[in-house]
């Protein structure tokens, strides 16, 4: 077993023991599209608000099924709020492909899976997270989620 099916297995685990949770899409979201059809996260045992001990690792999953193609698609997760989306400190590459199979292929279900760490400095509290992914080649081409999480105190 090489290094790559090592790392494909511990994920494939990770997510195995995640809990489907709680979404809204976005507001401008067309879900014709791309559609979320379901977001997993652990830890997140109440699958309402999702509590990410500081200084830990989250995993995150979501299935979505785009109507459009691309090769070079992006994504990020931000902390929203009223004045606008801030980037959250800790997320790595905004290229999708290291998460998810590329190119997209219109019509077609897959998988975005993440490993996400909670930094210990990042302040306790409850926030809503917005997940985007997006097409680098046409910005309307996109899908969007909102969860809640809150942000606690290590065990």
């Amino acid at each position: 077993m090489g290094l790559t099916d090592i790392v494909l297995f511990a994920a494939l685990l990770a997510i195995g023991s995640a809990h489907v949770v709680s979404f809204t899409t976005c507001e401008g979201s067309d879900e014709t599209i791309c559609k979320i059809s379901e977001v997993r996260v652990d830890p997140c045992p109440k699958g309402r608000a999702c509590d990410f001990p500081q200084g830990s690792n989250a995993s995150m999953a979501f299935d979505f099924t785009p109507n459009f193609a691309s090769s070079n698609i992006k994504t990020m997760v931000y902390w929203a709020q009223g004045a606008g989306d801030l980037e959250f400190q800790g997320f790595g590459s905004n290229n999708a492909c290291d998460y998810t199979a590329c190119p997209t292929v219109p019509g077609q279900k897959q998988a975005l899976n993440y490993n996400l760490y909670v930094g210990k400095k990042l302040p306790r509290g409850r926030y809503p997270l917005k997940w985007k992914l997006w097409s680098e080649d046409n910005a309307n081409d996109k899908c969007c989620f909102r969860i809640n999480i809150r942000l606690v105190k290590p065990k």
